[in-house]
């Protein structure tokens, strides 16, 4: 009988665990042999046999072969050079701990399945730097991850981690850690005093938790103190009202904080002079944008969807802005305050079904993406006539334009969309005297 035919066959039908016991119960170098023949290491990266392809229980399978084989210099070669590991199967209800067999693991990514904890061994892998558990139904971490002395990236999103019964004092341990990732848990809050043990901490993602107010306070008291914290993000958290600590935060570079439903954004976080990138989108109770004055280093800021902003005033100083998303910003009626931000390249109005004057965009010369789409009560485009750098416009559904005719004098254009027209209609020859003067542009019409 051929057993390495029917092991594979039982393999292609799914049945892993008998496929698994057939070969372990033969114990025959040849039929280890076949199923490994191939095998190699190139650059960190294990290269499987042709037949594992791309199939979650295929990998498994070969993976506890490959722990289960006799070892030889192939062997060990092989588990000796892989450095990078990413294992996902939507079907594993336990860590999958076969990959422990790699000792000097540097990057390890486990995703998709159902499993509770870690196991101890985990802290076998002594050279591992990045840490990825993603989606697993996680609840409780091990004493012996505290053991990684050389993590710097621990990410561990999408699970159900919770602050009093998931161990999380533990990640405390990690003094190297650099990125911390805890998106979508369970978490309220964090062991009092377990960020301020990371003193090389530059970036937190704390985003879909539910924090309350005064818990949050406490974990931003905490991160203040951190002297190379360089992202911080805090997205969908159904914060009302934040109240930062007045000093620190001195390195911060980008801070997220869409998708919450804050008024205003507090004076604390416009004293971050080195703040380059701000999220705000999303936040549909946003009314008070003063805070952002003093923010002179800003070049990326988000206000898509803040549908309560009537004004853009508190923008105006804000000259190395380059990106501005203002889509969705329902209430807005005018532009004024843009007209020194010169330095912009991308601008999104879309969807500002308020906004009637675009006067503010005739001096941001530097543009090259500009989305009006949805603007239904634009009536004209006579203020782009000095854009001659852009590349991208989109005018979708801008029902109210009489006419484009202006348009013809921005031979940089490379794509326009003009569908969902009804004022204008398209006159006769509109298109071909657009196409002519434009040869560079795709237009798009209905």
């Amino acid at each position: 009988m051929d057993y390495l035919k029917k092991i594979l066959d039982l393999v292609d039908r799914q049945e892993v665990d008998y496929a698994l016991d057939l070969a372990e119960g033969m114990n025959d170098e040849q039929i280890y042999h076949g199923l490994l023949e191939g095998s190699k290491v190139d650059e960190g990266v294990l290269i499987a046999p042709d037949w594992v392809g791309w199939e979650g229980y295929r990998n498994e399978f070969f993976l506890r072969i490959l722990a289960a084989t006799p070892e030889t210099e192939h062997i060990k070669n092989l588990r000796e050079g892989v450095e990078l590991y990413p294992f996902k199967n939507h079907h594993q209800t336990k860590f999958p701990s076969f990959v422990l067999q790699f000792k000097n693991l540097v990057y390890l990514s486990v995703k998709c399945g159902n499993f509770e904890s870690l196991p101890a061994e985990i802290g076998r892998l002594q050279q591992l730097r990045d840490l990825e558990v993603k989606s697993v139904g996680l609840k409780r971490l091990p004493e012996d991850l505290g053991q990684l002395k050389q993590l710097e990236r621990l990410d561990l999103p999408y699970n159900k981690l919770n602050e009093n019964d998931s161990n999380l004092s533990v990640i405390g341990n990690l003094e190297n850690l650099e990125t911390l990732v805890l998106d979508g848990n369970e978490l309220e809050g964090l062991p009092k005093g377990m960020l301020l043990r990371f003193p090389k901490l530059r970036s937190v993602s704390l985003n879909l938790n539910e924090f309350p107010e005064d818990r949050l306070s406490e974990i931003l008291s905490e991160l203040a103190n951190l002297p190379h914290l360089k992202e911080l993000f805090l997205l969908e958290n159904g914060i009302k009202k934040i109240d930062p600590p007045t000093t620190g935060f001195h390195e911060l570079i980008k801070l997220d904080l869409g998708n919450n439903e804050i008024k205003e954004v507090p004076i604390a976080f416009g004293k971050l002079q080195n703040l380059e990138k701000l999220n705000l989108g999303g936040c549909a109770s946003l009314t008070n944008l003063d805070a952002l004055r003093e923010l002179t280093s800003l070049r990326e800021l988000n206000l898509g969807g803040c549908s309560s902003l009537t004004d853009l005033d508190a923008l105006g100083g804000l000259t190395k802005l380059t990106s501005l998303d203002c889509g969705g910003c329902a209430s807005l009626t005018n532009l004024d305050a843009l007209g020194s931000l010169t330095n912009l390249i991308d601008l999104d109005l879309s969807r500002c079904e308020s906004l009637r004057k675009t006067d503010g965009l005739a001096n941001l010369t530097n543009l090259t993406d500009l989305d009006l789409a949805h603007c239904k009560f634009l009536p004209n485009v006579d203020c782009m006539t000095n854009l001659t750098n852009l590349t991208s416009l989109n005018l979708n559904s801008s029902e109210c334009l009489d006419s484009v005719y202006d348009l013809m004098s921005l031979t940089a254009l490379e794509w326009l969309d003009l569908r969902g027209w009804t004022t204008l209609s398209y006159p006769l020859g509109l298109i071909e005297e657009l196409e002519e003067a434009l040869p560079n542009c795709t237009i798009l019409t209905d």
